[in-house]
This record gives C-alpha cells, structure tokens and sequence, in this order.
C-alpha cells in the first residue's frame, strides 16, 4: 500500500504532465480494474477531453474532467 508522500508526488507529477491536454487514447492492462462503468464508455467519456484539475484526498487521487460533471478517481492499491 503506498503511504500518502507516495500519492502526493504521483498527484504532482499528473498534475504537471497531464493537465489541459487532450486525452487522445484510452488504454487498460486490466479492465477489471474500472468500476462502474463499461470499459468502452469508459474511453467515451475520456476522449477527446482534458483534466482541468487534480487532487489527494487520503490515499486517492481525484482527476477531474474539463466542462464535464466526471471524476477519475485513483486509488493506489497493492494490484
């Protein structure tokens, strides 16, 4: 399980590398790993948009969608 230093230096690190650009592809090792949605409008709702904002709430990282009411949600767990 990573310790919330760990969390806070991926949160920097998205933050520098992937705000305001635009999402041209989606991709998964492991489609399991998304929950509540399907994998295909998983990569509907993504593509084609950006992060507008990101931030750590605990040991998750909240990535939220440019004019878009969705979130990403990460949570850095042991898979």
């Amino acid at each position: 399980m990573p310790e919330l230093p760990d969390v806070e230096n991926f949160k920097n690190y998205f933050k520098y590398n992937c705000l305001h650009k635009k999402i041209k592809k989606v991709e998964s090792q492991s489609k399991s790993l998304i929950k509540k949605i399907t994998f295909n409008d998983f990569q509907k709702t993504l593509k084609n948009k950006q992060f507008n904002n990101a931030w750590r709430r605990g040991k998750f990282l909240i990535a939220e969608l440019k004019n878009d009411p969705h979130k990403l949600i990460f949570h850095f767990g042991m898979t």
